[in-house]
């Protein structure tokens, strides 16, 4: 679930909770193991960001795409980075659907113009 603002977004399951149990085929005695769901903030433009967006854009343009900015929640740990005020330039994986379900797919056609994307940038940052 992706929101744009940590606050709008519901909690699955009600309150934080702590699980704790023992998992299947564990044989160590006395081990616990206690799984806890961390929140990710969601992911702010802010002024800091602006450098690496404009540089993403400036690549893509030379390469025929266009690359928009918005802020969302999600699964990033650029997440986390973002709630600290750093720059982030999130996104950048493969074009496709289905994130983490059973029909996750990527589309073939894409790879080539996001692997051209993804070199200019690191190029872009190496100079």
């Amino acid at each position: 679930m992706r929101c744009r603002r940590t606050h709008r977004r519901p909690r699955r399951g009600g309150p934080r909770r702590h699980r704790t149990g023992r998992p299947h085929g564990l044989r160590s005695p006395g081990t616990v193991v206690r799984l806890r769901r961390l929140d990710r903030p969601a992911i702010v433009p802010t002024p800091a960001s602006q450098l690496p967006v404009k540089q993403a854009q400036s690549v893509a343009a030379e390469l025929g795409l266009t690359i928009r900015e918005t802020g969302v929640g999600g699964a990033s740990d650029g997440n986390f980075v973002s709630a600290l005020r750093r720059p982030v330039l999130d996104g950048l994986g493969p074009v496709g659907a289905g994130a983490h379900a059973r029909d996750e797919h990527v589309l073939l056609a894409h790879v080539p113009s996001r692997t051209a994307l993804l070199a200019g940038l690191l190029m872009a940052h190496a100079e």
